[in-house]
């Protein structure tokens, strides 16, 4: 049972990410779309900074099931250019081990640089910041991403290096002339670069992501079949284990803004829950409130954000 618990926990998250290319593949794509797609968002109007809160709830504590404690909370912020780049980020995450524990905090800042055309060659993690400024203390001591791209533009590589610019992953791409991803690959360093991870995709005519195959450590390990509404939105994925007999199945509905408004997850092993979300939106359309509710109606996540655009 854990082994199958951890492998949905890792194809989920496979899921959640890629999940959001789907939804940006008919906006013009950027490099860190390809790289961390829960960077990039499409917006209505070009927005200059973006300052935001995330708590995370733990529900059903102690005996009164409607009572919830803080998890996790995290309030960030984000710096675009006038060309729609983020430049920097800046994270601060307060999380608890139990619940009444001590929070543990931690400070990232995250500076992006680019080409003059506007791809993404590096990015700085910081971690060593002063807790009022949030400015790095030694400007010396980060973390770093590479990435590397073919002459035809493509990106080709991403390497990752720890505080002592020691080489410890390297990420590899192949991308077609339509700029669909079709296979990402992960390689860990520290381990004579073994293969760990690997992705594979399937687009159907019209560019629409429809099945993504697993590796672990050189085996095929799962299958997830996509398929979407009348609308082109992902309705279903379909999580098959090749190594077990366990299988997951997603469902999502989305209100007439094509903004998700339920999620329903579960396997052969558990019946699932249910997650409903709500919003509220400023004058450009863009959401300023996301809350998220289990199916007894409980709020388990709470977002919220303060939007500034360039004029």
């Amino acid at each position: 049972m854990k082994i199958k618990l951890v492998f949905k926990i890792i194809c989920f998250s496979s899921i959640l990410l890629l999940s959001t290319k789907i939804q940006a593949q008919k906006t013009k794509k950027s490099y860190l779309d390809i790289i961390d797609y829960w960077k990039k968002e499409s917006y209505n109007k070009k927005v200059k900074e973006i300052t935001s809160e995330h708590t995370e709830y733990e529900t059903y504590f102690g005996r009164d099931k409607n009572s919830k404690k803080i998890k996790n909370y995290t309030k960030s912020k984000q710096i675009f250019n006038k060309f729609g780049c983020l430049v920097s980020q800046i994270n601060q995450v307060n999380s608890y081990s139990y619940i009444g524990s001590k929070s543990q905090n931690t400070h990232t800042r995250i500076n992006y640089e680019y080409d003059n055309k506007y791809k993404l060659l590096k990015e700085k993690i910081y971690t060593n910041l002063d807790t009022i400024t949030l400015k790095p203390i030694d400007t010396s001591d980060y973390s770093l991403k590479v990435y590397h791209y073919n002459i035809n533009e493509p990106l080709k590589e991403c390497l990752e290096y720890n505080n002592s610019k020691v080489l410890i992953k390297k990420t590899t791409f192949i991308i077609d002339t339509l700029k669909h991803t079709l296979e990402i690959t992960d390689y860990n360093l520290k381990k004579n670069n073994e293969f760990q991870f690997k992705t594979i995709h399937q687009f159907d005519d019209n560019s629409v992501l429809i099945q993504q195959t697993y590796f672990q450590f050189g085996k095929m390990s799962g299958i997830n079949i996509i398929t979407y509404d009348e609308k082109v939105r992902k309705s279903n994925a379909t999580l098959s284990s090749t190594t077990s007999h366990y299988k997951s199945s997603d469902s999502y509905k989305y209100d007439s803004q094509n903004f998700l408004i339920e999620h329903r997850e579960g396997s052969n092993t558990d019946p699932g829950t249910k997650k409903y979300f709500n919003y509220t939106f400023d004058i450009n359309k863009n959401w300023l409130t996301k809350e998220i509710k289990n199916d007894t109606g409980i709020i388990i996540e709470h977002f919220k954000r303060k939007i500034s655009y360039f004029k």
